[in-house]
């Protein structure tokens, strides 16, 4: 985003191939400018391009306008890229955190204490992509002090070791669409310990 491309590490890709489609991955840093960025595909014949800007006469040069977001989850480990609490923090308000459909059937783990709701926030996943987010090993999900709001929509969600509101603590405004909660403790009272304001929507199971 700084108006060239000359950067030492602004080069993403260097791919020698004869295949006709070629695919690879890009990784971005966690540190990087969310926001529309340009992007630029250089493709020579016969050799690297010296620059981006370089002349050559068997190739050509595309240009592409990228919108850098962060609001997709890819791992069910609770730390780094791509964890939904690295996310969670990381996501525009207003926009929903989304789910990779890798992620599906699989179960989240949450291991790191709850994760506290920051803004007003969202989360939703895929009608039929069956995705458990689990505070087995501590002790609980989710909290949501006064004056912050979530909205889960099609996410399953196990308790920690909490006795009530082992899966989630609310005392600003929760939304639940589709969303189910149960404990696979003994010990737990509850999985939902509620002192603020509640809408559900669809069916919602919490045990």
């Amino acid at each position: 985003m700084d108006g060239d491309f000359t950067d030492q590490n602004e080069r993403l890709l260097n791919i020698s191939s004869s295949d006709s489609v070629i695919t690879d991955t890009i990784y971005l840093p966690q540190n990087i400018i969310k926001g529309v960025t340009r992007l630029r595909l250089v493709k020579n014949l016969w050799d690297w391009p010296s620059s981006p800007c370089d002349i050559f006469y068997f190739g050509e040069v595309e240009d592409y306008l990228v919108d850098i977001r962060c609001n997709l989850v890819t791992t069910t480990t609770d730390s780094g890229s791509g964890s939904l609490r690295s996310v969670a923090n990381c996501v525009d308000e207003g926009e929903y955190v989304l789910f990779s459909p890798i992620l599906n059937d699989q179960i989240i783990e949450i291991t790191n204490g709850p994760i506290n709701v920051q803004n007003n926030w969202m989360w939703k996943a895929d009608s039929l992509s069956n995705i458990t987010i689990s505070a087995e090993n501590t002790s609980r999900v989710l909290f949501i002090p006064v004056d912050k709001s979530l909205k889960l929509d099609n996410l399953n969600f196990i308790g920690g070791t909490l006795s009530n509101g082992c899966v989630l603590e609310n005392r600003g405004n929760l939304t639940l669409i589709n969303c189910s909660m149960e404990s696979i403790n003994p010990s737990n009272i509850s999985t939902l310990l509620n002192n603020g304001i509640l809408t559900v929507y669809g069916f919602c199971s919490i045990e």
